[in-house]
């Protein structure tokens, strides 16, 4: 799924768009026992509830794309006839009203899902009638596909913190009774897939809020093949290329330049095309070309070239990998070093006009700016 098949998704999750069916939950406890389920016909839901639980489907559209939020292949295994795929195939075509598979797929849940504490399992069922578009973008107004999903977010539920609260029927400060509050989500997905506008029953969108801890343990459980987030492969590279510069003054400033180099490469390719740039890989040749611009020393961009081989079987993206910290650093270092040079300048020009001699504020910078 691209940026825009997420857009389009999201927008529909309003109160005057929204075409959710139908609404199911899971109220699991810390020793992952089920403590009571739920499902409702979405569209009675008062209209509170209605709105907490839009804005809780809304959650996992929070984030990055390729970070955040993931396009996830099934297994071949999980392809294969009575698998993943046909299961959760079957959970949408029911409409959510099996509770022979809903209960099934709540286990599945709760068998691969790594949690300390108490959760809420929800699952939405949609049916969206994919607007067609002609090629000088006007709508047509019969839709020929009807894209049907599901959505699942698994939430958090914690204790609100203990305290003293006023008791109108008693008319006295007593001890709060504290609530079981439902949290935004912690992971979650979309199945089959939205991509290119069609439905795509390969792949699911995979929400994860943790961009550094994941729940793989989940998708791998609903039959997903692993990848890393962003945030994980920015680490990666970090670790690879720190490991060779060292923590020296002069390998934190090669580290830094190298992600601002880096970053200005995206943002002349962006003004170009923008799709093609958010998809440019950070290859070999652009990894050394890189490396060598920041002046780092032939026999380290050696080391990082063979680190970065092993350390990564896909190449990662460009716009993946930058260390945004690290470009505000280098470009903070690199202005630093412009205006001292603007105040020796002005040094220089009031010693003339002095007759070259020093003055107090030529000695000031001197002393500021170390020149």
């Amino acid at each position: 799924m691209k940026k825009k098949d997420i857009l389009e998704l999201k927008r529909r999750l309003a109160k005057n768009n929204c075409t959710f069916s139908r609404i199911c939950g899971c109220y699991v406890d810390a020793d992952k026992n089920i403590v009571t389920t739920f499902g409702e016909t979405f569209l009675n839901l008062p209209d509170e509830e209605f709105y907490k639980y839009l804005d809780i489907a809304k959650g996992i559209f929070k984030g990055k794309l390729k970070d955040n939020m993931l396009n996830l292949e099934l297994s071949e295994e999980a392809k294969e006839e009575n698998d993943m795929q046909q299961f959760l195939l079957a959970i949408r075509d029911s409409g959510l009203k099996d509770e022979n598979l809903l209960e099934a797929f709540y286990d599945r849940v709760i068998d691969n899902y790594d949690h300390v504490g108490n959760y809420l399992i929800l699952l939405y069922r949609d049916a969206y009638d994919v607007i067609t578009y002609t090629s000088d973008n006007n709508k047509i107004d019969e839709s020929e596909d009807v894209y049907e999903y599901l959505l699942c977010t698994i939430c958090p539920v914690n204790l609100t913190a203990p305290g003293l609260a006023y008791s109108e029927e008693e008319n006295r400060i007593i001890n709060r009774i504290r609530d079981a509050v439902v949290g935004t989500p912690d992971t979650g997905f979309i199945f089959p897939a939205f991509t290119d506008r069609k439905e795509d029953r390969d792949a699911m969108l995979f929400y994860t809020r943790d961009t550094k801890a994941p729940h793989w343990e989940l998708a791998q459980g609903l039959g997903c093949v692993m990848q890393t987030t962003a945030t994980e492969q920015r680490e990666i590279l970090k670790t690879v290329i720190t490991e060779v510069l060292g923590d020296s003054d002069e390998g934190i400033e090669m580290y830094e330049d190298f992600h601002r180099i880096l970053d200005e490469k995206l943002e002349e390719e962006a003004k170009k095309e923008l799709e093609r740039t958010e998809q440019q890989e950070l290859t070999l040749g652009i990894l050394e070309e890189t490396l060598e611009k920041a002046d780092t020393p032939t026999s380290c961009i050696e080391e990082i070239v063979k680190s970065y081989r092993s350390a990564f079987k896909e190449t990662p993206t460009i716009a993946a990998v930058i260390d945004e910290k690290a470009v505000k650093a280098s470009h903070k270092r690199d202005n630093i070093e412009h205006m001292k040079k603007m105040l020796k300048g002005a040094a220089e020009e009031i010693k003339i006009l002095n007759g070259g001699k020093e003055t107090e504020l030529t000695e000031k910078i001197r002393e500021v700016t170390g020149v």
